[in-house]
């Protein structure tokens, strides 16, 4: 039997929005027979779902997992933050449950 965890936390300061989602397998990353998720494929998804946006990506620690994302798009204006952040997490749905990306913190402006 797999154990997650799943950590989430929102943060809301006046016109930017944070979401933090870690979901932790029990098992060792080294264990994972996935893949990992290189920060310009993070970049490339994404630029493809918002192509209008300005969008950086941080890789956190160096393994590859641990992803800030910071997009400034101007179709934003249209969201609420929570429809937003789960559009933008939908697009990592898969990567998050195999633990090719573990940890995701994304960071919305509007342009």
């Amino acid at each position: 039997m797999r154990m997650f965890f799943l950590y989430i936390a929102l943060s809301d300061t006046s016109n930017r929005s944070s979401f933090y989602v870690v979901l932790e397998d029990h098992r060792s990353r080294r264990e994972s027979r996935h893949g990992i998720m290189k920060p310009q494929q993070v970049e490339n998804r994404l630029q493809t779902a918002h192509s209008d946006s300005d969008i950086s990506v941080v890789d956190l620690t160096g393994a590859h997992s641990y992803y800030e994302v910071n997009v400034a798009c101007a179709t934003f204006e249209e969201m609420s933050r929570v429809h937003l952040h789960q559009h933008v997490m939908a697009l990592f749905q898969g990567e998050l449950k195999t633990g090719e990306v573990h940890a995701l913190s994304v960071k919305t402006k509007v342009k």
